[in-house]
C-alpha cells in the first residue's frame, strides 16, 4: 500500500476552508483499497471488486493532478499493484462479460455540427465486425459504444480562446486531409498519431473535441479510469475491440486522455496487467497505418517526459499546448463575465480587466475559470446565509475588482517557472510549439 504519511504530511495551497477540509482523492482511494482488501479477505469478492474499482478511480484522479515526481511514482506503483490484484480476483471468480447476439457494430447517431453533412455517409459505411469475432468481442463493442463514444462533442474552434498555432496544426493534420485526400497522400499523408501535451487545463481535451466536431468524426474518449477501473482486468480486450470498432466507423478520432497514466515508461517493477495493456496499445497503434478506415489517435498528457519511447515513436506529431498568453486570457475573461452564460453583473472597467489579466500570468484556462467563479461567489458570501434567502437577485452587488483580488489570494496556478522550463526543454528536443 501507499505510504499514507506522504499525503497527510503535505501542506495544502491556500484555498477555501471547506475545500481544505475535504479528503483528497488519494485519501479516498487509499480508503477504498483498504476496504477492498478487507472484503477480499472476508470472501466478499463482488463487493471487493467494486471497492477496487472505486479506489483505482480516485487514485487515477489524484495522479492527474499530482506534479511531484516522487508522489506520482508512488501513485503509479500503487495503481499497478491494485490493478493486478483486482485482475487476479476477477479471474478467480471466473467473471466474464455478458454475451450478446450482435452481428455488427450498432449505428452511431452523429451530432449536428460543422461537416455533419458527411455523418450519414459515415454511418452507412460502418462495416460489421468480422464473422470471426466472438460474442465477447461484440459485447465489448456494445459497451464501448455506450460508454466511450461521445455522440455530441459540440465544441467549435471559436469556443477555444487563443491557441491559434495549435488550431492551425490540427487543421493541417486532420481537417484538410479529410477535405482534400487527393492532395494529402504519399509523402504528404497525414500522421495518424498526434500527441497534445502541456500544463493541466490548457484546452487539450477541448481541442480534440473541436477536431471531431469540425470534421464530423466519431469521437471515442478513453481515459485511464475507463480502462483500469470500469473494466478492471479487461483492459487488453477493451483496447483491441476499441480500435476494431473505430475502424468500422471509417472515420473516427480515438482520444486517449492522461496518456502518461496509461502508457508510461516501462520498468523492472512493472506488473503484468500494466505490461500487457501497454503492449496491446502499441500493437494497435502500429496497425493504424494499415487500417482501411480513417482513424486518428489523439493523445493528451501533462507529463510527456513520462511516456514510453515506443509510444512517442507512434505519435510523430507532438504539439505543445501552452498556457494562454495575455490576449487569450483577456478573451477568456470577457467571455466568462460578459458572455451569455455569465449569470452575474460586474463593475469591472477595461482597465480593471487588464489588471486581472496581468495578475494571472501562469494561469491555465481552467484556473482562470475557477478564479472567476470564486470572484463571482464573493458578493453572495458577503451577504450571509440569512440574507441570501431573502435578497432579490437584482439587489446582489456586482462583482468588482476587489472580488478578483480576494480570489487571487485563494486560487493559485499549478505551473511554476521550473515546470514551464521543463516543457520548453522537452519541446526543443521532441515537440512542436502550438
Amino acid at each position: 500500500m501507499m505510504n499514507y504519511s506522504l499525503w497527510r504530511g503535505t501542506t495544502p495551497k491556500p484555498a477555501a476552508a471547506a475545500a481544505a477540509a475535504a479528503p483528497s482523492a488519494a485519501d479516498e482511494g487509499i480508503a477504498q483499497l483498504k476496504k477492498a482488501q478487507q472484503l477480499e479477505r472476508s470472501g466478499a469478492a463482488a463487493d471487493a471488486l467494486r471497492a477496487y474499482e472505486a479506489g483505482l478511480a480516485h487514485l487515477l484522479a489524484a495522479l492527474k493532478e499530482e506534479s511531484d515526481g516522487r508522489r506520482r511514482e508512488l501513485l503509479k506503483k500503487t495503481i499497478e499493484a491494485n490493478m493486478s490484484r483486482a485482475e487476479t480476483l476477477k479471474k478467480q471468480r471466473g467473471k466474464k462479460p455478458d454475451h450478446h447476439d450482435y452481428t455488427k457494430v450498432p449505428r452511431v447517431q452523429q451530432r449536428d455540427s460543422p461537416g455533419a453533412r458527411h455523418s450519414d455517409q459515415h454511418q452507412q459505411r460502418a462495416r460489421p465486425l468480422s464473422s470471426s469475432s466472438s460474442g465477447t468481442s461484440n459485447a465489448f463493442a456494445d459497451r464501448i459504444l455506450a460508454d466511450v463514444v461521445d455522440h455530441s462533442p459540440g465544441v467549435t474552434w471559436d469556443d477555444i480562446s487563443g491557441l491559434a498555432e495549435a488550431k492551425r496544426t490540427l487543421q493541417e493534420a486532420v481537417i484538410l486531409p479529410q477535405l482534400r485526400p487527393d492532395l494529402y497522400r504519399g509523402l504528404r499523408a497525414p500522421a495518424k498519431g498526434v500527441l497534445l501535451y502541456g500544463p493541466p487545463g490548457t484546452g487539450k481535451t477541448m481541442l480534440a473535441k473541436a477536431v471531431a466536431s469540425a470534421s464530423s468524426l466519431t469521437f471515442f474518449g478513453v481515459s485511464p479510469s475507463t480502462l483500469t477501473s470500469k473494466w478492471v482486468g479487461e483492459g487488453e480486450k477493451m483496447v483491441r475491440v476499441l480500435f476494431e470498432v473505430a475502424n468500422k466507423m471509417d472515420q473516427a478520432v480515438i482520444f486517449l486522455d492522461e496518456l502518461d497514466a496509461l502508457l508510461a515508461k516501462r520498468g523492472e517493477g512493472e506488473h503484468d496487467a500494466s505490461r500487457r495493456l501497454v503492449s496491446e496499445f502499441l500493437v494497435r497503434l502500429d496497425g493504424i497505418a494499415s487500417m482501411p478506415g480513417r482513424v486518428l489517435v489523439l493523445g493528451a498528457t501533462n507529463h510527456p517526459w513520462d511516456l514510453d519511447d515506443a509510444v512517442l515513436r507512434r505519435l510523430p506529431r507532438r504539439i505543445h499546448i501552452p498556457l494562454p498568453d495575455k490576449p487569450a486570457r483577456r478573451a477568456m475573461l470577457d467571455k466568462l463575465i460578459d458572455g451569455p452564460k455569465a449569470g452575474v453583473t460586474h463593475a469591472l472597467s477595461s482597465r480593471d480587466k487588464d489588471a486581472v489579466v496581468d495578475a494571472t500570468t501562469n494561469f491555465s484556462m481552467s484556473e482562470l475559470r475557477t478564479l472567476a467563479e470564486e470572484a463571482a461567489y464573493r458578493p453572495l458570501r458577503a451577504l450571509g446565509a440569512t440574507q441570501i434567502l431573502n435578497v432579490k437577485s437584482d439587489d446582489v452587488r456586482p462583482v468588482s475588482l476587489a472580488d478578483f483580488r480576494g480570489a487571487l489570494a485563494d486560487i493559485k496556478p499549478v505551473a511554476d517557472a521550473a515546470l514551464l522550463a521543463r516543457y520548453d526543454e522537452w519541446t526543443r528536443d521532441f515537440g512542436t510549439r502550438g
